[in-house]
């Protein structure tokens, strides 16, 4: 069984982003379990959120111990209204703290961020027909800024990127536009201007 999510892990069965196995790792379950609550809290419940209004998905991250390690692992897990039941589709494991999630406007993308050892990691996630695709995964000592730069209603992603010489300042910000299968980065500008309209 190790074996296998290792595999799955490694092939992209969730297509997407990749990010290094160290930072987390995101797997399509292919033997569901039911929602439980009583089980949840048991594991440690840290965080649910409803995905939509009709109450057919779940995100929940709950934190458990590692059983080799002994660390602590947060596990974010999403399910899917199936036959009367809510069964889990889809699971993100990482080391790093959960700080928040929350949806976008369209309620298609989860965006969660988590506490590293050094900074912040912005993770999210696309939402479409009971599928989950980790879509962008950013990190540094602050998180990504939302802002809609050309004024079409969605919200671009401006990621500081750090000054080489003095890594605790941004020299620059990475402007990601989401184009409806992907964050794309449309562009690298000042971070004084970072800002400024979209043409």
């Amino acid at each position: 069984m190790i074996v296998s999510l290792l595999l799955v892990t490694l092939v992209g069965l969730c297509e997407g982003q990749r990010i290094d196995s160290s930072d987390g790792s995101l797997i399509r379950m292919t033997r569901p379990q039911a929602w439980r609550p009583k089980n949840l809290e048991a594991s440690g419940l840290a965080a649910l959120l409803v995905l939509d209004t009709d109450r057919n998905g779940l995100a929940a991250v709950t934190e458990s111990k590692h059983p080799v390690t002994g660390g602590f692992l947060r596990t974010l897990t999403f399910y899917r209204r199936s036959g009367g039941a809510l069964l889990e589709t889809h699971r993100f494991t990482t080391p790093n703290s959960f700080v928040s999630m929350s949806l976008r406007e369209d309620r298609r993308r989860l965006v969660t961020t988590w506490a590293s050892g050094s900074g912040y990691r912005t993770g999210i996630f696309n939402l479409e027909q009971g599928d989950v695709r980790l879509v962008l995964w950013l990190g540094w000592k602050q998180a990504p800024e939302f802002v809609d730069l050309d004024g079409d209603g969605d919200e671009e992603v401006i990621h500081a990127v750090p000054n080489p010489e003095q890594e605790k300042t941004a020299a620059t910000a990475e402007i990601y536009k989401w184009n409806g299968m992907q964050y794309a980065l449309i562009g690298t500008v000042p971070w004084a201007s970072r800002f400024q309209p979209l043409k």
